[in-house]
């Protein structure tokens, strides 16, 4: 009979436990693994303390179409409504990168990953939503916002 382990929830054998790990009933592919989010937590943190205060505060910011665009936001019939959505986020975006570029490539990032997990139950036949979502991944928006972000930085020199 071997031990439990309280994190993946296994009966593992007696040789899967370290000599801490029997008292904490943690076996020891949880435990390097608990190791090295701490390591990646640590190095995160440490790379958000070395940013500039633009940095910082582009990593706030708050955007308006976080809270739309969520996971399983738009039901198999909203592709109108996902489509209003996706134009909304992008002229917010292209707002701030008149003013504050580097949080406009931040929004891009935070939009780009949010796409997917909200549109992923609309059923969109006509093709109308690929069209838009297409259109709003724009490749001239991260060019665009680079350039804007490189004038300011020459403008600080």
């Amino acid at each position: 009979m071997g031990h439990y382990c309280r994190i993946c929830g296994r009966e593992r054998a007696n040789e899967k436990f370290s000599g801490k790990g029997h008292a904490d009933h943690i076996c020891k592919d949880c435990a390097r693994d608990q190791r090295a989010e701490a390591r990646r937590q640590k190095s995160a943190e440490e790379l958000a303390d070395s940013l500039p205060a633009v940095s910082k505060q582009a990593l706030k910011h708050p955007w308006g179409f976080r809270k739309y665009l969520r996971s399983k936001a738009f039901g198999w019939h909203g592709s109108s409504l996902a489509i209003s959505r996706l134009g909304e986020a992008v002229s917010e975006i292209k707002g701030v990168a008149r003013t504050q570029p580097v949080m406009a490539a931040e929004g891009v990032v935070q939009f780009c990953e949010r796409i997917w997990p909200a549109l992923q139950q609309v059923d969109s036949s006509t093709g109308a939503l690929g069209t838009a979502v297409v259109r709003s991944l724009d490749p001239d928006i991260p060019y665009r916002i680079k350039e804007k972000s490189h004038q300011v930085s020459n403008m600080l020199v």
